[in-house]
């Protein structure tokens, strides 16, 4: 197993086969990190690699990275006894991960996988033969409330947040908004309750497009059916029933479904 951040603390005390250990643990990558914390005290280890005055910079690392002196002094001794420092399963934030995400793409029938840093959803690095790169050119999409995928819903047209996406997965697409999916009558088509769908804004759909519809203020997600003049909104779900529009029924098509994000 490799890592893509490695931390060493104390690092003045490590040996040199310590660390050529821990480099060969090392995944880099373009978000990884390897960290060296160097306390001020004396070198207590006489076979430390930086007793004799030795460089890191001969470790053959990458240290482009930003070298930070502390203003504070602290005795971590002290602070243990004194029960003051953090237990080490409490200094583990589950949101410094990043989070491995999955768009599907329903017009070209493409999975990509990418990876976004948890503070920053800017930050994007796309999976690619088993290498990550960072992408730079990402379309700003929003975010609105939650759509049925089940009984239809009052939508609120207020923006509750901004997505970014790269822009060649949605290229040639019009007014993109994505939509949070609650419940679960699209299962079947790999739409599940908790996933985001990507909406292409459109006036009028074709035959089996997946949908998003309007009735009365209501929205919900369905695939869309034409037989013989009629229009069926069905879901992808045997528990639910499909919605036949009556002849004078009044409905409004919001977009048609071109992706669906999967965390």
């Amino acid at each position: 197993m490799k890592y893509t951040h490695i931390i060493m603390d104390d690092a003045q005390e490590f040996t040199k086969v310590q660390i050529e250990f821990l480099k060969e643990l090392y995944c880099e990558k373009s978000y990884s990190s390897f960290t060296f914390i160097i306390g001020q005290k004396d070198i207590k280890n006489e076979l430390s690699y930086l007793s004799k005055n030795r460089s890191f910079s001969q470790l053959s690392l990458n240290f482009k990275g930003k070298t930070r002196i502390l203003s504070e002094i602290y005795n971590f001794d002290a602070l243990s006894e004194s029960k003051e420092i953090l237990s080490e399963d409490k200094m583990i934030d589950e949101s410094l991960e990043l989070d491995k995400i999955e768009y599907i793409d329903l017009k070209r029938n493409v999975v990509h996988k990418f990876i976004q840093d948890a503070f920053n959803n800017k930050e994007i690095y796309i999976e690619d033969n088993e290498k990550e790169e960072k992408e730079e050119n990402l379309e700003e999409i929003p975010v609105f409330n939650e759509i049925a995928a089940g009984s239809p819903i009052i939508m609120n047209d207020s923006i509750e947040d901004f997505y970014y996406l790269p822009k060649q997965w949605i290229r040639r697409s019009n007014n993109v908004f994505i939509l949070k999916i609650k419940g679960d009558s699209m299962i079947n088509k790999n739409i599940n309750d908790g996933d985001y769908v990507v909406i292409s804004k459109e006036p009028s759909a074709n035959n089996n497009d997946i949908v998003a519809v309007e009735f009365s203020g209501e929205a919900t997600l369905k695939t869309l059916k034409i037989k013989d003049n009629n229009i069926i909104f069905v879901p992808e779900n045997e528990k639910y029933e499909p919605i036949v529009v009556g002849e004078y029924d009044e409905f409004n098509i919001l977009g048609v479904a071109i992706g669906i994000i999967k965390k």
